[in-house]
């Protein structure tokens, strides 16, 4: 209650006049309230997502912490899907015209926006990661709403709704497209493992330890 006094006694102005206790109540009233799981992301994003500025790292792992907490998946699910779909590369643009970190493509990501009610453009979220995943992570909560499991909701965000519609209905149609939801999984096991290991021990940039089979995450 002392500090909520202090802070509503504050004088207007210029910060840089008042004295060093009041400083001191004004730093601790803007400290940035951080997400569950915030540290533990970051943690993964400061060694593979390299090309990222810390502001935009932080960001995007605000946007991965929020967003899976509001659609109830575990943030390191998302990272799978990063590292699977761009490998942490903000700029990579796929042969089907998927952009950003979780390679969504154009016409996708224009109903997105519509449906997110955002007035933004799609150049706006092209150019901001943070918004990239925010909607990927919203398109994935509403394919899981959709086709009510989190392994088909993987498969539909890789080849899309439609085709998921025709081929689950087909006998054995799916069996091509279930690598890619365990390619999710393993990539998501594999980056808790990473925030265990010594940062000095593992360079920039680099790729989680291969399991016994010898594939990679990405």
């Amino acid at each position: 209650m002392a500090l909520l006094a202090a802070l509503f006694a504050l004088p207007c102005g210029d910060p840089s006049a008042l004295g060093v206790e009041h400083q001191a109540y004004v730093a601790v009233a803007t400290l940035e309230v951080l997400p569950r799981e915030f540290e533990a992301v970051n943690a993964v994003l400061l060694r593979r997502a390299v090309d990222l500025s810390d502001h935009e790292r932080r960001t995007v792992g605000r946007a991965i912490c929020d967003e899976a907490e509001r659609a109830g998946f575990d943030p390191f699910m998302i990272l799978g899907v990063i590292d699977v779909e761009s490998d942490f590369r903000r700029d990579v643009v796929s042969v089907a015209d998927a952009h950003g970190l979780m390679q969504i493509q154009p016409v996708t990501l224009g109903w997105l926006i519509l449906r997110e009610g955002w007035a933004v453009s799609i150049d706006d979220v092209r150019a901001d990661p943070a918004l990239q995943v925010r909607l990927g992570v919203r398109y994935l909560k509403y394919l899981q709403d959709r086709f009510i499991t989190l392994d088909a909701a993987l498969m539909a965000y890789n080849m899309g709704p439609t085709k998921y519609g025709v081929v689950s209905l087909e006998e054995g149609g799916l069996d091509p497209y279930w690598g890619y939801a365990r390619s999710v999984r393993r990539d998501t096991a594999h980056l808790k493992r990473l925030r265990q290991v010594p940062a000095a021990s593992v360079a920039n940039g680099d790729k989680p330890l291969a399991t016994a089979d010898g594939l990679w995450g990405g």
